[in-house]
């Protein structure tokens, strides 16, 4: 199950914010190098390539960041309870965790796998 890419977001899929509204996840604008490049810069983490699966959910964006859904506001429904996921203003970018310390380093998943094959490796030859 896919969770936010941002640096100390354990947000995930069906969860709500604490206003009661449903999170809505947001991929990277991969095909726009500028943008991208702010984005990662506000997810807060070193040496983090986002790929297509990676999102961002919307706790880290401002309401004036999306787009208004007129169709839901003229029939009087609720915006908490949509159904649709929200969508983002083309120029929206991610806000940095207010307790973000500072980026912090995330391991390349090469050395994942090399540590994971070492530990059992040492596993096995107990």
């Amino acid at each position: 199950m896919p969770q936010c890419a941002v640096w100390d977001c354990n947000s995930f899929p069906g969860q709500s914010s604490q206003d009661g509204s449903r999170l809505s996840f947001h991929t990277f604008p991969l095909k726009n190098a500028s943008r991208l490049k702010a984005w990662v810069h506000a997810c807060g983490r070193q040496n983090f390539t986002p790929t297509k699966s990676d999102r961002v959910c919307s706790l880290h964006f401002d309401s004036g960041d999306f787009e208004r859904d007129l169709q839901l506001e003229l029939l009087g429904h609720d915006p908490k309870k949509r159904q649709r996921a929200r969508k983002l203003k083309p120029e929206s970018v991610p806000r940095l965790p207010e307790h973000h310390p500072g980026a912090i380093e995330s391991k390349s998943s090469k050395t994942r796998e090399h540590s994971i094959r070492r530990a059992e490796r040492a596993a096995h030859q107990e």
